[in-house]
């Protein structure tokens, strides 16, 4: 009796962890942190989406002029330098309080590839956003990116009366099953990189491949910024 009640206690373990597993899967990285961060109650402050590719330099112009179809033309600049040809397209919306910026730098050099960047950064999180934030950076991925483009999410929390950054690292490096591979400590800054099974995308670390990157700095008032990001950060922290 004993043994078929373990039986069954181990069978729906595996059952829960096989669905959580799948379940995360079905989600982009930027879902699951953000559903971390507020199953910990932990505030957020900014959330961020960044997607890198290098293309031919014979699409600019053809990236150029889709641009428009994208992005309202007052809010598209274009620069010119000695080096390179820099393309700049900004909009705000206004519903989802979120910001678009897209980036493409041709350089003068012919034999240079273009370099292409956008990225989706706002200071809330709901269904209304989700539903923006998917719809847009789809249609966007489509028509100016391949099918070899970076794409880096991240997450800045503030802390609270109840978590501190020690609870924060434990509790991230838990829940995402974290592999630390590397990790500096100062007096009031700690970063940690390391690598999880839950996300397919990597760059190389150290000493092997990463995919996650976890941050904690400490002000002059001992308020904590906290900001993780996959493969890697790649704002401020």
């Amino acid at each position: 009796m004993k043994i078929r009640f373990l039986l069954v206690i181990t069978l729906g373990m595996m059952v829960s962890l096989q669905s959580f597993v799948h379940a995360s899967i079905q989600k982009e990285p930027i879902e699951q942190l953000i559903q971390l961060s507020e199953q910990e109650q932990l505030p957020l402050e900014k959330w961020q989406v960044v997607m890198k590719d290098e293309l031919d330099r014979s699409r600019a112009l053809e990236i150029a002029r889709k641009l428009e179809s994208y992005f309202p033309a007052s809010h598209i600049n274009r620069e010119e330098t000695s080096q390179a040809e820099k393309w700049t397209a900004s909009n705000l919306h206004k519903k989802t309080q979120s910001t678009e910026t897209f980036i493409m730098i041709v350089p003068k050099n012919e034999q240079g590839s273009i370099q292409i960047s956008y990225s989706l950064t706002g200071e809330r999180w709901n269904e209304q956003t989700r539903s923006y934030y998917f719809t847009r950076s789809k249609s966007v991925t489509k028509a100016l990116f391949t099918t070899n483009v970076k794409k880096f999410a991240c997450l800045t929390l503030v802390s609270n009366d109840k978590i501190n950054k020690v609870y924060f690292f434990e509790k991230f490096v838990e829940k995402l099953n974290v592999q630390a591979l590397d990790r500096i400590q100062e007096k009031d800054f700690t970063v940690l990189s390391g690598y999880t099974p839950y996300w397919e995308q990597t760059i190389p670390g150290k000493d092997s491949l990463m995919n996650i990157q976890l941050a904690a700095r400490e002000d002059a008032s001992g308020n904590t910024t906290m900001t993780i990001g996959t493969p890697i950060i790649i704002t401020e922290y």
